[in-house]
Parts: structure tokens; C-alpha cells; sequence
């Protein structure tokens, strides 16, 4: 499986000892997929600022990501999946994995509306999603298809969910601890 991203400006908004904050803006494109048979998303957004910090130099410590007025198409076309932000830090536990063990991530969602196809009884807007969870255990590669399935299967293949809270449609949702 292959990766690629396509942004057509990237501005450096600050690359200090140990930490980097990039911007992008305008149409971005993610294409995956095995070679000669590749998926495109398509998306634009007001907003994506990311900013990586390092701990000694080498490994990263923390990245943290804010994306605003998302607006994603995918491969199959159709409506697009809006959002009016994204919060996202994510910081890495110990060890070589692309995705170590005891890495912690917290997500925020705002305003996610799906397509009109994907039909549910709560509606096609998700007002807020508000998660911090830990992966008990790392992944390894991005080699997701075979990753994720090993992943699942391993007994230690589960999140912890340390604060999980949203609000979808008539349903609503909010709480703490392991």
C-alpha cells in the first residue's frame, strides 16, 4: 500500500530547535492504495496548521493538529463530509513503532456532517466528539491492512478510553476513566 499527499502551499511558520509548525492551504490530495490501483480524497479546508516537536532531537514528542472548515470528497464522489474543526494531539509512547505502545491521543470533533446517503436514525450531524484514548498497543508499520487485523487480534489490541463525550442527533454521550 502506498501514501501520498499533495498540498499546493506549505509555509513554514516556524522551525525552531526541536519544533517545526507548518501551514497548508488550499486543495490537498491523499491518494492510497496499491500501486495502479490507487484511491484519491480529495479536501480543502480554511485552515491546517500542524506543529511536531521533538524531545532529543531525533524522536518526535508530540504533534498537534488543527484543521478548520474541512470539506472531504471521497473516491466515490457524491456529497462531501464537512466539518468546522478538527483538534488533534497525538503523543507517541516509547519505542520504534510507527505508532508505539502507551501513545496518547485526544480528538476533538465540531460540527461532522456526513453525506445525506449514509442514513441513521441520529441524523447526518454530529454536533461535537470530544476523546482522549491510549493505544494499549503500538502499530508497528503503516502497513494498515495487515497491521489493524493483527492489531485487532492481539489481546492487548484494544483503546483505552480515558474521557470519551459527544453529542449526535437525540443521543448524547459523556464519560471518564479507564
Amino acid at each position: 500500500i502506498r501514501w501520498s499527499w499533495a498540498a499546493p502551499q506549505l509555509q513554514i511558520l516556524s522551525g525552531e530547535a526541536g519544533r517545526i509548525a507548518l501551514q497548508f492551504t488550499g486543495a490537498q490530495t491523499l491518494s492510497f492504495g496499491p500501486e495502479g490501483a490507487e484511491r484519491k480524497v480529495s479536501f480543502t479546508a480554511r485552515g491546517l496548521q500542524v506543529e511536531i516537536q521533538r524531545a532529543d532531537g531525533r524522536r518526535v514528542s508530540r504533534i498537534d493538529a488543527t484543521l478548520t472548515g474541512l470539506s472531504l470528497t471521497l473516491p466515490e464522489g457524491g456529497e462531501a463530509v464537512t466539518a468546522t474543526r478538527i483538534v488533534a494531539r497525538l503523543i507517541p509512547g516509547e519505542g520504534a513503532a510507527i505508532l508505539p505502545e502507551r501513545s496518547n491521543l485526544a480528538l476533538t470533533v465540531e460540527k461532522l456532517v456526513m453525506p445525506a446517503l449514509q442514513r441513521s436514525v441520529l441524523g447526518r450531524t454530529l454536533e461535537t466528539l470530544n476523546t482522549e484514548l491510549e493505544f494499549e498497543r503500538g502499530l508497528p508499520s503503516l502497513r494498515l491492512g495487515t497491521e489493524l487485523a493483527a492489531w485487532r487480534a492481539a489481546d492487548k489490541g484494544r483503546l483505552k478510553f480515558n474521557r470519551l463525550r459527544f453529542a449526535w442527533g437525540m443521543l448524547s454521550f459523556e464519560g471518564e476513566g479507564a
